[in-house]
């Protein structure tokens, strides 16, 4: 299983479930700290500010596909760290980021 964030066309509320994400594999809603969205699909690193979406547990083979997809546009894997609503912090969560 790989820990993901998800904040875009992801979410279970958007098109998560045709891609394969299925409920129970969202683990909690979570903050992802020092980033703004711009867009939907798009974020930016910005101190002080935080994009919300759901932490996620996927299958790895899932993930790869899902990786496969969002790479196609330009985005690739980064680990970064999230604050899920309970305040917990997990370390190393793959968020798609197209970095600057």
């Amino acid at each position: 299983m790989k820990k993901v964030f998800v904040y875009g066309i992801l979410l279970q509320d958007i098109d998560g479930p045709s891609f394969g994400i299925r409920s129970d594999f969202v683990k909690a809603k979570a903050k992802l700290p020092n980033f703004k969205r711009e867009s939907t699909s798009y974020i930016r690193r910005e101190n002080g500010s935080h994009v919300e979406g759901e932490y996620l547990e996927l299958p790895d083979e899932l993930e790869e596909e899902i990786y496969r997809f969002e790479k196609q546009f330009g985005y690739e894997r980064s680990l970064e760290s999230i604050i899920t609503e309970d305040g917990k912090m997990k370390e190393d969560v793959i968020v798609y980021l197209v970095e600057d």
